[in-house]
């Protein structure tokens, strides 16, 4: 039987109502992957049955997660983690249609004006200001409190398209940045909050956590924090336990809080299937930091 034919078959057989069965074809249009989307979309499109719809959109959700998975393995198992290909993957998850070559061109646009400015003779503020400078404002990228109703303010791609992402693109772009330029700009591990830190390289490889930060930065506005701020921060919320650490974390912990978040955002849809995946997927990055 040809792949088309096949497909073709396998599409007819959704509307079985015997579970095993659509258990047993689902495992199927996820061995094809993306391949198949087109040809459920237009099925999906044409039908006026709910419950076939309901099916369909379960077997696209599948599909999209099981990519999710296979592509966070391969990228965890790789020497180097770079936020660039996480944020891709993420992107990807979020919208089918989101077009990688044309937001590697714009990240490559903007590495380049940040490098222009920048030289040996700079210190870490300075630096972080240039940052700001390009990224809030040339490229006018704006932070937003998180919503979970906005799926697009969770997606770094969108972000360089509409201006506006809530914390976690934001931060992406200044860790891509980051890495791409050499420059030692690190997750930060901080309860109840995503912020970023400028660590001193040496003492972060030599695993010197909580004395490796020079200071923090808030990817929403760019607003740089000293540690003395953080540490007044976490005895105002009375953080326990004692006494306080604050620490610059590996990349796979920010996309799994990341991840954590997008949990969220399927729940505020209802899709209780794909937040129970995101949380397991999520999982899988633990570090144990």
């Amino acid at each position: 039987m040809s792949k088309h034919s096949e497909i073709k078959a396998l599409l007819e057989l959704i509307e079985d109502p015997d579970q095993l069965v659509f258990e047993s074809i689902t495992k199927k249009f996820i061995d094809f992957g993306d391949e198949v989307v087109p040809a459920l979309e237009d099925y999906r499109h044409v039908s006026s049955d709910e419950v076939l719809i309901q099916k369909i959109s379960h077997i696209l959700s599948s599909i999209s997660l099981a990519k999710l998975e296979r592509s966070l393995e391969y990228w965890k198992s790789a020497e180097e983690q770079s936020t660039l290909e996480a944020s891709i993957i993420v992107a990807e998850y979020l919208n089918r249609e989101n077009e990688k070559d044309a937001f590697i061109r714009e990240i490559e646009k903007m590495r380049k004006s940040i490098w222009l400015e920048l030289n040996d003779y700079l210190t870490p503020l300075e630096e972080i200001n240039i940052f700001n400078k390009v990224i809030l404002g040339h490229y006018k990228l704006r932070g937003e409190d998180t919503q979970y109703e906005q799926a697009a303010h969770f997606d770094p791609m969108q972000l360089l398209e509409v201006k506006q992402a809530n914390t976690f693109p934001m931060a992406s772009i200044y860790l891509i940045m980051g890495e791409m330029l050499g420059l030692p700009i690190r997750p930060a591990r901080i309860p109840k909050q995503n912020l970023l830190c400028y660590v001193n390289e040496d003492q972060f490889l030599n695993e010197d956590g909580e004395d490796a930060i020079i200071f923090f930065v808030d990817p929403l506005n760019g607003q740089v924090y000293s540690v003395t701020d953080v540490e007044n921060y976490l005895k105002k919320i009375d953080y326990i336990p004692h006494p306080m650490t604050m620490k610059a974390s590996p990349t796979r912990d920010f996309v799994k809080n990341w991840l954590l978040e997008i949990a969220k955002l399927e729940k505020a849809a209802e899709r209780i299937f794909c937040q129970k995946e995101i949380i397991r997927i999520a999982g899988s990055l633990d570090t144990g930091w």
